[in-house]
């Protein structure tokens, strides 16, 4: 009777990982900027699993950028900071009208590319 409850149990908990379901959907955008190409995803329901990624299409060297708070402003602006910090220079982003979740998604986010003390306006478009 042991074995059986053992194995009932054992049984009953590696399925309920097939069971989980996704708490957010992601939604892919896509921009260019000067020499690169930046994609966010927008992880619509859980906001600080959004990233935004810039790619240079010649040397395909990339860089991933994650929010710096896990949750919307009340101006609902977000702000970007990359995986490695950079020594030589500081760069970030900033996107407007980012919220936690949308009944419709934007056709399209402004923002704004920092880099260096200088800006540089950036709009992604829905893929």
């Amino acid at each position: 009777m042991k074995i059986f409850c053992l194995i009932s149990t054992v049984l009953l908990f590696l399925t309920l990982p097939a069971f989980a379901q996704k708490a957010y959907d992601v939604e892919y955008y896509n921009g260019k900027m000067a020499n690169l190409n930046i994609r966010f995803s927008l992880a619509n329901g859980y906001i600080s699993a959004s990233e935004v990624k810039i790619t240079n299409p010649k040397t395909k060297l990339s860089s991933i950028f994650h929010a710096e708070s896990g949750a919307e402003n009340s101006d609902y602006k977000m702000k970007f900071l990359p995986d490695v910090k950079s020594k030589m220079y500081t760069i970030y982003f900033i996107l407007y009208g980012i919220k936690d979740g949308y009944e419709v998604l934007p056709k399209e986010i402004h923002g704004i590319y920092y880099r260096n003390s200088k800006e540089y306006k950036v709009v992604l478009f829905k893929r």
